[in-house]
């Protein structure tokens, strides 16, 4: 969609090019319209496209969106001896929320890049 803003993508085009499920995708799609990411258009000559610009969709808030369990390692729950002494509980998410930052100071367009050149890949 961001190499194709203004145009509609179906998700047939989506899961023929790179080889998804269609129900898959159905989901997908369905998640970022609720989320204001993508507006679709339902019927024959429907479709969806980017709901912004490329350059206002920020790749830290999409990806932490996405993830359903935000912490990379619950030790709380766990029954174990260290617990009380050790430390990598707190290290790993220190990590995980450098992880989201170095994401959240990218957009969309940055990831497609040159706009001319994605479109020639995704033509092939």
């Amino acid at each position: 969609c961001a190499s194709h803003e203004g145009k509609r993508v179906t998700r047939r085009e989506i899961c023929d090019f790179f080889n998804l499920s269609e129900e898959h995708l159905r989901k997908v799609v369905h998640q970022l319209s609720q989320w204001g990411y993508l507006t679709t258009y339902p019927g024959r000559h429907g479709g969806f496209e980017l709901a912004k610009s490329a350059a206002e969709i920020n790749i830290g808030k999409v990806i932490s969106q996405t993830e359903h369990q935000l912490t990379m390692f619950d030790c709380a729950g766990q029954q174990c001896r260290l617990l009380p002494s050790c430390s990598l509980n707190s290290i790993l998410a220190d990590a995980q929320q450098a992880f989201f930052a170095h994401l959240s100071q990218y957009s969309l367009a940055e990831l497609v890049g040159d706009k001319k050149t994605y479109k020639l890949l995704i033509a092939s």
